[in-house]
């Protein structure tokens, strides 16, 4: 296992070093650009010189020449020593960007550019040299094992002395050939490394009392070769192999005292050099090693016994590396932008505070103190930064304040309870944007945001919520309750910022309000949920939603707000999903409290409509105008039917007709002149007119037809009469209305052609089908016939009946038809005519022998008769239009034409 670690260290160095390698020679080949751009430009601006133009089409003077002076005269001297142009523009041009800013390719692309760069990169040679190399060793340890006696001691020390002579031999080639010197440098300390690895473990040659100090050795004097020659490669060499060799030459009965006293003293060499060089990769290795080992120690064979020993060594590491990263930024600053180093700077407070709470774990409250205290240690940073460093420094201030603030943030969960953790995270959020807009901080707004979702899901997420005694003073309410505070305030602030004015901003705004008023609702759920009884939850939720939306009504004119008229005029979808709900829970609207509810709702919602009509699309509020008609007449219309059938007896017609009262009197009120002078008719008079009275018209209907087909009209306490019974009446009078509204309010113009004829087609039927019901009721109460449609089917004076009254239907539409030359109708009378005909052959002469099917064909055939004579086909219209003139019009006494229209009929 350790092999393999010594190999991935060695890969991960070496992977480094190509990256830095890569990212050299694109600045070269950046710098070979620059040049080659400089140099054609100077040559043009020469050129154009000696042409008389200059680079812009002006003309340019040459240089005087002495008439004396032979024409192969050199330029004088001035003008030679003149700088060539710039060509125009180049200033402004951006420098190209580097490997680092470009986006790069995948880890596989990496990868296989890692191996192709260490193959035909430079120094190709010498890397693959000391690969075979290094083979070659191995091989010539295997083939004198197998071939002589050779102990094993005197083959380690023939591959310990070839190493040092690698090692010389880089020493003394420094200065002439530096990249091939480290390479051989590189090659030599990760021999000797493995050599005295395999001394110790491989064959037991020499104990651990002495192995790690010669592994110490090699660290210290690579760590100091690095350092003389300014190479990172092999600075991360030397440290790799200093932080592996405690655990190389271990022996599993080591004191971890003597283990983090070593690795302190390796670290310190590793500030020393971040002092002098900013070294990025070195201190990452150096990191991953301390508390990567110091992780799997404490994994292994941390008790609490070991805390007064253990805890020291976990601060002095936690602030060497907070001191590294604050001399990398010092060091880069000057010179690079992205001058932080991310992994330190927030690797090292989130691996040390993890390891602090395994430390802590048995001590109250010592996780919340531990974070409390990096809080006020990356504070003091922040302040020391800002106070007496340069301000070239001031992104890792922000990190230090962003880590100050979370770590108090940490510390909130850490102490309390969760509902009032998610309260205060919230409350802090807001806060925290409300600083990053005013200083114009992405980064400060982001982590604000961030934190109020964090907030959410803590909540969300409280395992053990605390049961509450009291209404509205408990936290899972005031928790919620505070969330949605935060949330709103944070969309307000985002709304009014003036940085940064964008589209995106104004969407954020929107959605914090949009998680404002879930957590709104959330707040309300606690309670209700709790304190209030089931069979009132409906109820209190409507009051609720009533109260909300009368909030963001007076919010959105208070403050100009448009935002919120959205949850304002969502009480509209709230009342429909109550009602829908109500209607399974509840037997009529004004149960369990409805009776004040639902007005008070509908009264904010009205309100609502005409505090939002100046700021509003009037698509939408015309939508919601007649969406709100609807919804207050189909549950009037509930009520109504609920009361009559209270009120009746079993089985009476006064439960439908209850139904359809509120109805009729909404489609009567949308007509009245009176009402249409005021508001809301005043102002959407053809919304109401047309959308909101047809879903009522078509309601009507929809409910003609069906107390047609299922209901038999009995008006109990009150005896049936034909035509004159309430159920009849109340059929009358909504077709009455709803075909006045369709002549009228609607007019045939409103409509296209095909949805007046649809719709035209559609009231027919329901007429057709509600004259039908009024003979069939007639049939049920004085000819003792069921209700029903076997009994229609099967009782021979039903059809004879229908068949005698559709002609009678067919006869009077038809004669209607003539008189008004409505060429349309009496082809409508005509196909019902044929469709007696069609019932007369196959039902009604079914009934062979009955008096019924007698009747049937005499009355029938009379009555066609009747109407063949009384009403012929009247003429087309386009056909009449011309026969207007004095020789075509028809005789008067009606004789000839009549008998001509009915020879033609």
């Amino acid at each position: 296992m350790l092999e393999w670690l010594v190999l991935g260290l060695a890969a991960w160095v070496f992977i480094q070093q190509r990256r830095q390698d890569s990212e050299l020679r694109d600045l070269r080949d950046h710098l070979a650009e620059l040049r080659r751009q400089i140099s054609n430009a100077s040559t043009t601006e020469v050129s154009a010189t000696v042409s008389g133009r200059a680079t812009d089409g002006s003309t340019v003077s040459p240089p005087p020449v002495n008439a004396a002076t032979p024409a192969t005269r050199a330029t004088p001297a001035k003008w030679a020593s003149q700088p060539a142009a710039t060509p125009s523009g180049w200033a402004d041009r951006p420098f190209p960007a580097s490997a680092s800013t470009r986006a790069g390719p995948d880890p596989v692309a990496r990868g296989l550019q890692a191996v192709r760069g260490f193959f035909f990169g430079g120094n190709a040679l010498v890397r693959v040299g000391i690969v075979v190399l290094f083979f070659g060793l191995a091989f010539l340890l295997k083939f004198a094992s197998e071939r002589y006696a050779l102990p094993i001691g005197w083959r380690l020390a023939g591959v310990a002395l070839v190493a040092l002579g690698l090692l010389g031999l880089g020493w003394r080639l420094r200065e002439r050939r530096p990249g091939f010197a480290l390479t051989l440098q590189g090659g030599a300390v990760a021999i000797l490394y493995l050599t005295i690895y395999a001394a110790l473990r491989l064959y037991g040659l020499i104990p651990a009392s002495v192995a790690f100090p010669l592994l110490v050795v090699v660290a210290v004097c690579g760590a100091l070769l690095a350092v003389r020659q300014e190479s990172l490669v092999l600075a991360m060499f030397a440290t790799a192999g200093g932080f592996l060799a405690p655990v190389l030459a271990s022996t599993g009965q080591g004191n971890h005292v003597v283990l983090f006293s070593y690795y302190a003293v390796l670290n310190l060499g590793v500030v020393t050099m971040a002092w002098h060089r900013s070294w990025q990769p070195l201190n990452l290795l150096a990191f991953v090693c301390t508390f990567g080992i110091g992780t799997i120690w404490g994994v292994t064979r941390y008790a609490p016994a070991d805390f007064a020993s253990t805890e020291p060594f976990l601060l002095l590491f936690f602030l060497m590396y907070v001191l590294i990263a604050v001399l990398f930024a010092l060091r880069s600053a000057p010179r690079l932008r992205h001058y932080v180093d991310g992994t330190i700077v927030f690797g090292t407070p989130v691996v040390a505070m993890m390891l602090q709470s395994g430390l802590v774990r048995d001590i109250p409250y010592g996780r919340a103190w531990s974070a409390m205290a990096a809080a006020a240690v990356y504070a003091g940073l922040a302040w020391m930064l800002r106070r007496w460093a340069r301000p070239s420094v001031e992104l890792l201030v922000q990190c230090f304040i962003a880590l100050a603030v979370a770590f108090a943030t940490l510390a909130v969960p850490l102490a309390i309870e969760g509902h009032w953790t998610a309260a205060i995270w919230a409350l802090e959020g807001a806060a925290i944007l409300w600083v990053g807009l005013r200083q114009q901080r992405r980064l400060a707004c982001l982590s604000g945001l961030l934190l109020q979702a964090a907030a959410g899901v803590a909540y969300l997420f409280t395992l053990e919520p605390i049961a509450a005694t009291v209404p509205l003073a408990n936290t899972a309410f005031l928790g919620a309750l505070l969330l949605a505070v935060g949330g709103l305030i944070s969309a307000w602030l985002l709304r009014s910022a003036e940085w940064p004015r964008t589209d995106r901003t104004r969407q954020g705004a929107a959605a914090l309000l949009a998680w404002g008023l879930f957590w709104w609702f959330v707040a309300a759920r606690a309670d209700i949920g709790q304190f209030i009884d089931s069979r009132w939850h409906l109820t209190t939720w409507l009051g609720w939603a009533a109260a909300t939306a009368a909030l963001a009504s007076w919010g959105a004119r208070r403050f100009e707000w448009s935002h919120l008229q959205v949850p304002a005029l969502a009480l509209l979808v709230v009342m429909l999903s109550i009602a829908l709900r109500w209607a399974e829970l509840e037997s009529h609207p004004f149960a369990q409290g409805g009776g004040w509810a639902w007005p008070l709702a509908f009264g904010v919602l009205y309100a609502v409509l005409r505090r939002a009509e100046p700021a509003c699309p009037p698509a939408v509020i015309l939508v919601w105008h007649v969406g709100t008609l609807w919804l207050l007449t189909a549950l009037l219309g509930w009520q109504s039917g609920w009361t009559l059938w209270q009120a009746s007896a079993p089985g009476s017609a006064w439960t439908h007709i209850g139904v359809a009262l509120p109805a009729l009197a909404a489609l009567a009120t949308l007509s009245w002149r009176a009402a249409l002078g005021r508001w809301p008719l005043a102002v959407h008079r053809q919304g109401y007119l047309g959308f909101g009275a047809g879903g009522i018209a078509a309601a009507l209907l929809l409910w003609s037809l069906l107390a047609s087909l299922w209901h038999d009209g009995t008006p109990t306490p009150l005896p049936f009469i034909v035509l004159f019974n309430p159920l009849d009446v109340t059929q009358a009078v909504a077709l009455l209305l709803v075909a006045r509204w369709w002549v009228s309010a609607s007019g045939p113009a409103a409509v296209q052609a095909p949805a007046r004829r649809v719709g035209t087609a559609v009231f027919g039927g329901v007429v057709f089908v509600a004259l039908n019901a009024v003979l069939l009721r007639a049939l049920h109460h004085y000819g003792a016939v069921d209700y029903t449609l076997s009994a229609w089917l099967s009782v021979s004076r039903v059809q004879t009946a229908l068949s005698i009254f559709w002609t009678m239907l067919a006869m009077g539409t038809m004669v209607f038809a003539t008189r008004r030359a409505h060429r349309v109708a009496w082809l409508l009378g005509a196909a019902l005519l044929a469709a007696v005909v069609v019932k007369l052959f196959l039902v009604d002469l079914a009934r062979v022998g009955s008096l019924e099917r007698i009747i049937s064909f005499i009355v029938v055939g009379a009555l066609i008769l009747v109407i063949g004579w009384l009403s012929p086909l009247p003429p087309d219209r386009r056909d009449a239009e011309p026969a207007a003139s004095p020789d075509a019009r028809a005789p008067s006494d009606g004789t000839h034409g009549s008998a001509s229209t009915g020879d033609q009929a």
